[in-house]
């Protein structure tokens, strides 16, 4: 028995629970995901146990090739609403599913174009055309990165992406053009799982989650999900869960144009990794927009800060190739903010980088969107994993609405291998910032 049937054997013993209306489950996976194939079977397994229903449909489908690997209904029996019952009939189906996985994994290629233009109108106007009056779950594996050859003055390499402009106009107009085809995604939630190597910068996968998500909205649907957590995208996929946040077209933006962001260079050839190439000047961001206050670029501020209350942000750096860890807990919160815990009332974590470089943004951080004080703040930095010579450094910074520049303070830790978290803290793996301290407001 093949990997993937073992795990859906697992999966299967789960009860799935009766469903009163029929739903569509796209599962699309591209050469351009590391490790999407490896997820497909397990993403399979689990809607194979817990999830689909009678009349539910499972379509698997190849996004680079753009065609289908496996179509899948369940029919509208009342034994299908037993779990085994329903594993048994489906598991003669995965087989053309392990196939394609087999040949995926012994592919010595990616293929040059990334087209996901073309992938999401063969949607449209297959699978989503085909079953108009049901409701459609998509989760795509792959690179947020648009790029047909044929239309190079449209591709997303080299940190570019669409201005607003692209989504106003018709298909003719701009590739990105949705005018024409407004109800072409009416009742599909995308949840897209891209891979990590693909965005580099913060900015840059801010400004394509913010064009994909425009779009697909031109297109009638919702962007769901938008990260390169692989485990999270699958379950908010399982999950059928809401968009974390939207975006607004902004009106002032008319004309479709083609933006480059400019951006530190590097040392890699991959094209999807954004380069400074950009021939333009362009107004450098603020120190409030998303991570930027973590930039080599904002100025750090040596004064004391005027007040400790306000909209602030807690982002942690380090220049070793390891693991660090940013725990942020407000004492009104049972829990930290950090990588397993992004969301509360109070804020947002964003981003768990698992290395680090001196040249590249390669940060996280925790975003509070109501004022707080720094005073009812406890910031802690863990050596999650990794292997550090004397211990890793880095410094933690806070920027804080209203003033000038952030406030950093450096930290170096004694431990020299990363412990997984462990929450012991007496072999130097943790590390606790007195927020005062960095705002230089200590005794206040």
């Amino acid at each position: 028995m093949n990997a993937i049937l073992k795990v859906a054997v697992i999966s299967a013993c789960m009860a799935a629970p009766l469903s009163a209306k029929a739903d569509i489950y796209a599962i699309v996976a591209t050469d351009h995901h590391g490790e999407g194939t490896e997820k497909l079977g397990g993403t399979l397994a689990k809607l194979a146990g817990a999830v689909l229903t009678p009349n539910d449909r499972v379509i698997v489908l190849d996004g680079t090739a753009r065609e289908r690997i496996a179509d899948i209904a369940i029919p509208s029996e009342n034994r299908f609403n037993s779990a085994k019952f329903r594993f048994n009939y489906l598991k003669k189906n995965f087989r053309p599913i392990a196939t394609y996985q087999a040949k995926r994994e012994t592919a010595s290629s990616v293929s040059d174009a990334n087209d996901l233009l073309s992938f999401y109108r063969y949607f449209g106007d297959t699978i989503r055309a085909a079953y108009p009056g049901e409701t459609v779950h998509m989760i795509v594996f792959g690179s947020a990165v648009q790029h047909d050859p044929r239309q190079q003055g449209f591709s997303m390499r080299g940190a570019v992406y669409p201005n607003d402009g692209h989504f106003t106009v018709d298909g003719f107009t701009s590739p990105y053009g949705v005018a024409d085809r407004a109800n072409h995604y009416r009742d599909v939630k995308l949840h897209f799982c891209f891979a990590d190597n693909n965005l580099q910068s913060l900015e840059y996968e801010e400004h394509v989650e913010r064009a994909w998500s425009l779009y697909i909205a031109g297109l009638g649907g919702t962007l769901a999900t938008f990260t390169r957590d692989t485990k999270t995208c699958i379950q908010r996929f399982l999950d059928k869960s809401d968009p974390q946040r939207e975006f607004l077209l902004n009106p002032e933006e008319k004309e479709p144009v083609m933006i480059r962001l400019l951006e530190a260079k590097h040392s890699r050839k991959d094209d999807d990794h954004p380069r400074a190439t950009a021939a333009q000047p362009q107004k450098r961001l603020a120190a409030n927009q998303g991570g930027r206050f973590l930039g080599a670029d904002i100025p750090v501020n040596a004064a004391s800060a005027l007040n400790t209350r306000g909209r602030l942000k807690v982002g942690v750096r380090w220049d070793c190739a390891c693991d660090l860890d940013l725990y942020v807990r407000h004492k009104s919160e049972e829990k930290p903010l950090y990588y397993a815990n992004k969301r509360s009332k109070l804020g947002s974590f964003f981003k768990d980088w698992t290395s680090s470089t001196k040249d590249a943004l390669s940060y996280e951080f925790i975003e509070f969107n109501q004022p707080v004080d720094a005073r009812e703040l406890e910031i802690r930095v863990n050596f999650h994993s990794g292997k550090v010579p004397g211990g890793p450094k880095g410094a933690v910074r806070i920027w804080l609405e209203g003033q000038d520049g952030v406030w950093e303070q450096d930290f170096h830790m004694r431990a020299e291998r990363g412990n997984r978290g462990n929450s012991s803290t007496r072999s130097g793996h943790w590390i606790t910032i007195d927020p005062l301290a960095v705002l230089n407001r200590q005794g206040t």
